[in-house]
């Protein structure tokens, strides 16, 4: 009589085993292809080309914020200029950023990276400080970045999000564009 009952309830631990065995793979599986179908879109770097960019704003509405160049018109309207020497209004985009004034020309602003993600352009930078401390100037200066996109390399979709991140505070603006056909 206690020989059956031990088998017994060493047959009802080990069907208990399998059924908590058999439910942790089932969940595994699962989390597996959940992963799997549900991944967060990564980015595709995209090719840009910084520009020397001769405009001197100075116009507190024209500095501390993202540019978006997309036609002759805007390239004349925003930085009051005709030509950049290089960019192609027709098959290019212009994207840049002019900082606040600074005290002195040490300073400096990059474009880190810019890639693809969906319908946003994702456009890194990075402000430099002087290393040494420079004396101030007795005019500011406004540091100023640009790069060249080009058309074929910016999402199909509409609008697109170009969005501009500054690496050094962790602030973000977004300028969004119809871009279509020049």
């Amino acid at each position: 009589r206690m020989k059956k009952r031990i088998t017994k309830s060493s047959t009802t631990i080990s069907i208990a085993t399998l059924v908590v065995v058999f439910v942790a793979a089932i969940g595994l599986i699962l989390a597996g292809n959940y992963q799997k179908n549900h991944q967060l879109p990564k980015s595709v770097p995209i090719p840009a080309t910084n520009v020397e960019v001769s405009s001197k704003l100075i116009n507190p509405l024209q500095i501390d914020k993202p540019y978006l160049i997309d036609s002759a018109a805007a390239l004349k309207q925003q930085l009051k200029l005709s030509a950049i020497t290089g960019f192609d209004p027709e098959n290019q985009v212009l994207a840049g950023v002019v900082l606040s004034g600074k005290p002195n020309v040490g300073y400096k602003v990059a474009i880190e990276s810019t890639a693809t993600l969906a319908n946003q352009v994702l456009i890194n930078y990075r402000v430099v400080q002087p290393e040494n401390t420079l004396t101030p100037s007795s005019v500011a200066a406004y540091p100023q970045t640009f790069a060249i996109i080009n058309r074929t390399d910016l999402p199909n979709l509409s609008p697109v999000n170009f969005v501009f991140t500054n690496l050094t505070d962790g602030a973000t603006q977004t300028i969004s564009k119809v871009l279509g056909a020049q």
